[in-house]
């Protein structure tokens, strides 16, 4: 069983990142540091995700979700579907926040769920929260949350 975050919608949303990552190839990681031999072993062409330390994979990623979790179609029936990573922290969910008051409109019909895959349905709690008012406070119960909709009207 693994836990999932996600944000859908009837509508496209922009992907956001917090973290600061950059896709590079091996040959480029090879430039930046030449010393480092652990590159020698991967092909010059490979794409790789690159941050400065390893603190910025716990801030927050809003990605398009193509390969989510069968288990998703349980709870909702959204054409797009988003992936949020990152560590469910005070920053992560006020970066969040944000987002939704700057992206999200009542027309979207979006909705921010948490679920267990690979348990099979469960039953979903649901709360609504109205965009423009929406706070961290709002988001924070999804940290707990066994399995939860957080709907964005």
């Amino acid at each position: 069983m693994s836990q999932y975050r996600v944000l859908v919608s009837d509508y496209p949303l922009p992907e956001a990142n917090y973290r600061g990552t950059l896709k590079l190839t091996v040959r480029e990681l090879k430039a930046m540091y030449p010393v480092s031999r652990s590159w020698d072993e991967l092909d010059d062409s490979v794409q790789v995700l690159y941050a400065e330390d390893e603190a910025a994979f716990q801030k927050l990623n809003i990605f398009e979700w193509g390969g989510y979790p069968y288990d998703l179609d349980f709870y909702a029936e959204k054409s797009y579907v988003y992936g949020i990573e990152g560590r469910w922290n005070q920053e992560l969910v006020e970066q969040l926040t944000e987002y939704i008051k700057s992206n999200v409109r009542p027309e979207y019909c979006a909705d921010i769920i948490t679920f267990w895959a690979g348990d099979g349905e469960q039953r979903m709690d649901e709360t609504s929260v109205q965009i423009n008012e929406i706070t961290p406070e709002d988001l924070a119960i999804l940290e707990r949350a066994h399995c939860h909709c957080v709907r964005l009207i």
